[in-house]
């Protein structure tokens, strides 16, 4: 008995010294992080190429690097896109890093599964409603749903928020959404509710004249990670958003990281 107890202790305390651990985030260009824990890693939006100057890419090297797990990276068993404008996707780089890494799944909406060559890599987001949807992948959990994404223009286009539960945190990437308050849709998501660790925000949402009252009633608790910065961005400009927000985390640099 005591053998027994003296192991399940051992177990306990492993366990929880795991779900410790830091959560890694590694920026790979755009809305793009690789988000890893242990062993175990997600990449969001991180497949594209080029799409224009205002876009940081990942160049073959690091898709490479990331694909292969060379150095300290582990290859992402799980695919998640938010939606399939260029600068978050492209689908001949996904459908090759399938062929090769044949138990890994895409999760994303119908728009961006339309283009995957094989159905049991996929999982697809509905996208008819705000309704909450949970995946399950190895030690992984998703929850994903509709975000609109911002701009009249893109109304056609089904944009979907990440919400990943991995090593303890829970890590929201919104894609290219807004505030959106003529609809309401945060609300509607009752996201006040959700237990965010972090969000990976587009920049765009800090420049709205609504952002900090927005950011105190969604994200109180909340580590904000803002993304979607031009290469091009002026960089007085840029200082002029640090200084407004001391406490949010820019990413601007291909693989630096951040530890949550």
């Amino acid at each position: 008995m005591k053998n027994f107890l003296f192991s399940l202790i051992l177990f306990c305390t492993a366990h929880c010294l795991n779900a410790q651990q830091d959560v890694t985030v590694t920026y790979t260009g755009n809305m793009g992080v690789l988000i890893t824990h242990n062993n175990t890693s997600v990449w969001i939006d991180g497949l594209h190429k080029k799409y224009g100057d205002d876009y940081l890419f990942p160049p073959q090297e690091l898709v490479e690097k990331l694909t292969k797990g060379q150095g300290t990276y582990s290859p992402p068993s799980l695919l998640l896109f938010t939606h399939k404008h260029g600068d978050h996707y492209n689908h001949e780089l996904i459908n090759n890093y399938l062929e090769s890494h044949p138990k890994s799944i895409v999760v994303g909406p119908g728009q961006v599964g339309k283009m995957i060559k094989d159905d049991k890599n996929f999982a697809k987001v509905l996208t008819d409603d705000y309704s909450k949807q949970e995946f399950f992948h190895q030690d992984i959990k998703i929850r994903a749903f509709k975000m609109d994404h911002a701009g009249d223009r893109h109304i056609s286009i089904e944009n979907v928020g990440h919400l990943v539960s991995i090593g303890g945190k829970n890590l929201l990437h919104v894609g290219d959404t807004s505030w959106n308050l003529k609809n309401k849709m945060f609300k509607k998501l009752e996201i006040d509710k959700e237990h965010v660790d972090v969000a990976f925000l587009p920049y765009w949402m800090l420049l709205d004249k609504n952002a900090k009252s927005q950011l105190k009633k969604y994200f109180k608790s909340t580590q904000i990670v803002a993304t979607h910065i031009s290469p091009r961005i002026d960089k007085s400009d840029l200082d002029a958003i640090k200084e407004k927000y001391p406490k949010v985390h820019f990413l601007t640099q291909l693989e630096e990281q951040v530890k949550f």
